[in-house]
């Protein structure tokens, strides 16, 4: 219950402008999107990006229930939820330090405090927040991806008629 209680005041808070920037994942693939090693760990970060959101939700949906029914099935349930949204927290918090010291070694800033990713509720907002880039990143890329076999099966098509 406390943490639907902190995720309304949150709400509150960002319509009333009072909300921490978080930084914006965005401007990583930005800075990271030429470097072919870089690329895939920040893939890695999206990836646990997806995976600890998935758990956020899979708990919140947890919680509804046991507050419903208050059973021993549905508290173990929310305890094997709880667990599963820490495990994907640590995970998030390991690919992004590697990815940040990674970055660092060739000469690239990443805008996030290492400390604050660490607490489950500053990173629960975070990565809420961009979930939507990181969908939106991922679809880009698809498309792109796309474009460029469309593209190179043109043009093979094309030396093939050539002969």
């Amino acid at each position: 219950m406390d943490f639907l209680k902190e995720l309304w005041e949150s709400r509150a808070k960002e319509e009333r402008g009072e909300t921490e920037k978080f930084p914006d994942i965005f401007i990583w693939h930005e800075q990271v999107k030429k470097d072919e090693f870089l690329k895939k760990l920040f893939d890695l970060v999206c990836q646990k990006i997806k995976r600890y959101t998935a758990t956020i939700k899979r708990r919140l949906e947890t919680l509804e229930d046991f507050n419903k029914e208050k059973n021993e099935d549905t508290k173990g349930e929310l305890e094997i939820a709880d667990r599963n949204q820490r495990l994907a927290h640590e995970a998030l918090v390991s690919a992004i330090n590697f990815f940040v010291r990674n970055c660092e070694q060739k000469g690239i800033q990443i805008d996030i405090d290492l400390e604050k990713i660490k607490d489950r509720d500053w990173s629960r907002e975070w990565a809420i927040k961009n979930a939507s880039i990181v969908e939106k990143i991922i679809e880009t890329e698809k498309e792109e991806h796309k474009n460029e076999l469309a593209i190179k099966k043109k043009n093979k098509n094309k030396k093939e008629k050539q002969k």
